[in-house]
């Protein structure tokens, strides 16, 4: 209890009850409702590359693309480093604020399609794949069909650009330079294989003439021979003996191959008029000849200088006298007169020797002696 001071009347105080207190609420933050949570990072926005595909087609194609529009022109811009967020449902926008800013109303596009049916179908934020490919999105996706004419303007007046003047030209067009490179390549690789297709027909056939080829047979009611001759060349018969049919070989023949009677009846035969004469190589001078070494006595043995002998000696031993060897002699008497005719042919050689008839072939006379 509260102790008051002596000698005052003191009343009871009545307090008035205990009520809690409310918190202040300002009424900005009841009419506004629950806070949202802030957004962490600033809204993506498409860069200027990105931008000029859709604003060239929206000038020179139409402000209302179909669908299969709208898929392509997703594909070139999703393929642009940095814009694969990028939706068909940001396209579909991108044209609708273009076509409100410039007065156009809402109406059917060229397929058919209500613009704001397409949006709401589209609505859903989820990016569709695009499957449609193309050479030019795969090889060159920031190029469209109008930067594409400019830089074969420039290609015809600078056939071989140098990298520098291709860094001008992606600049001035707002395209990448790796595609602009890729596409100067290809284009030169397109010439090349052009020029070759086009060959005239004159070319072709200085071509062909630089090969020999058999000549075209000509139509035949005959049957195909049993084997394929070879091809023969027209010749004079007072300059070559060459033969008008060749006899096939087992190199040259696809067929079966002929019999040997086929090919002695394939033959035909020289005629002795065409052979030319063969005469005898011109004598040499005596002077431009090389002396022939003669034989040594004093090296060549007995046996081998006999046997150089009979070869050079014209009358040789006749093979007819070796019959007289079948019967054996049984006495000195019939051994002489068995001999005899041989030693009268060497007494004969050895006299022609010594007169030197033998000289020319290297049998000097004073190499024979007589016992």
């Amino acid at each position: 209890m509260a102790n008051f001071p002596p000698g005052q009347n003191h009343e009871l105080l009545t307090l008035p009850p205990f009520t809690a207190l409310q918190p202040q609420i300002s009424s900005s933050n009841t009419e506004a409702g629950p806070s949202k949570p802030k957004t962490s990072g600033a809204r993506k926005r498409l860069p200027l590359v990105g931008r000029a595909i859709l604003q060239d087609y929206y000038n020179n194609v139409s402000c209302y693309p179909s669908l299969s529009d709208k898929r392509d022109l997703l594909l070139r811009v999703n393929a642009i480093e940095g814009c694969e967020w990028y939706t068909n449902a940001h396209i579909s926008r991108y044209f609708q604020r273009r076509r409100e800013g410039q007065g156009h109303t809402n109406r059917k596009s060229s397929v058919g399609i209500d613009v704001k049916q397409e949006l709401a179908e589209n609505g859903s934020k989820k990016k569709r794949t695009c499957k449609e490919n193309t050479t030019d999105n795969i090889l060159w996706p920031s190029l469209i069909p109008s930067k594409m004419k400019a830089l074969s303007v420039l290609l015809k007046e600078t056939p071989n650009p140098l990298v520098a003047e291709m860094e001008v030209w992606a600049d001035a067009l707002k395209v990448q330079l790796e595609d602009v490179s890729r596409w100067v390549k290809m284009q030169k690789a397109n010439s090349k294989k052009t020029a070759m297709q086009n060959l005239s027909e004159d070319e072709e056939d200085e071509l062909d003439d630089t090969y020999p080829h058999l000549p075209t047979p000509e139509a035949t009611a005959s049957p195909e021979p049993s084997y394929r001759r070879s091809f023969s060349y027209s010749s004079s018969a007072q300059q070559s003996p060459l033969i008008e049919t060749f006899a096939p070989s087992v190199f040259t023949t696809r067929g079966p191959l002929p019999t040997p009677e086929l090919l002695r009846s394939s033959f035909t035969p020289i005629s002795p008029a065409i052979l030319s004469p063969v005469h005898a190589p011109p004598a040499l001078s005596v002077a431009s000849t090389v002396k022939l070494p003669q034989p040594n006595p004093d090296v060549l043995s007995p046996m081998l200088m006999l046997q150089n002998l009979a070869l050079t000696y014209k009358e040789g031993i006749s093979t007819a006298s070796s019959q007289l060897l079948e019967t054996k002699p049984l006495s000195p008497s019939e051994f002489a007169s068995q001999f005899e005719p041989f030693e009268r042919r060497m007494q004969h050689f050895l006299a022609k020797a010594q007169g030197g008839a033998y000289a020319e072939v290297g049998l000097e006379p004073s190499m024979v002696q007589n016992e």
